[in-house]
């Protein structure tokens, strides 16, 4: 597992005690070197074996919260990286599911999905026909109209 710092814990934990919503709690944790670090350094099973000793301790101090909701941070940013993603129980922590709900909703999936078959302009043909009306729109003849004679 990653070494943290004196420094970096207490940063975590100033975080964590000056948040005020879970929108200013990622945000702060996002800034935090340990964070950065944790989501760079570690792989998923470390994280989750990590999150799961430190959420299981009774110890809930400024320190250990900060802690843990920094390593949610560092797997929920892990998501989309090329090592994996494992799933880690948000629901531990009062604001880990609004958590995992903002990073999902500022950092999508970035998956690329790729589809053959037979070329569109095919159907794109079809649909131009299939949308014309079969009837044509049949317009008063009036003083506007060209051609138009009174009677």
């Amino acid at each position: 597992m990653i070494r943290l710092s004196r420094r970096e814990l207490l940063e975590m934990a100033t975080v964590y005690v000056v948040a005020n919503t879970p929108r200013s709690l990622f945000q702060g944790l996002l800034h935090c070197q340990a964070v950065d670090r944790m989501r760079r350094e570690a792989s998923p099973e470390e994280l989750l074996a990590y999150y799961d000793h430190i959420t299981a301790r009774a110890d809930r101090s400024e320190i250990v919260m900060g802690l843990a909701y920094g390593v949610l941070m560092g797997n929920v940013l892990n998501t989309n990286n090329r090592r994996g993603h494992v799933r880690i129980d948000a629901s531990r922590l009062s604001w880990g599911q609004h958590i995992e709900q903002i990073a999902q909703s500022i950092n999508p999936s970035t998956q690329i999905l790729s589809v053959t078959g037979e070329p569109l302009t095919a159907h794109i043909e079809q649909i131009r026909i299939e949308n014309q009306p079969s009837n044509a729109l049949i317009v008063s003849a009036g003083p506007d109209t060209p051609n138009w004679e009174p009677s």
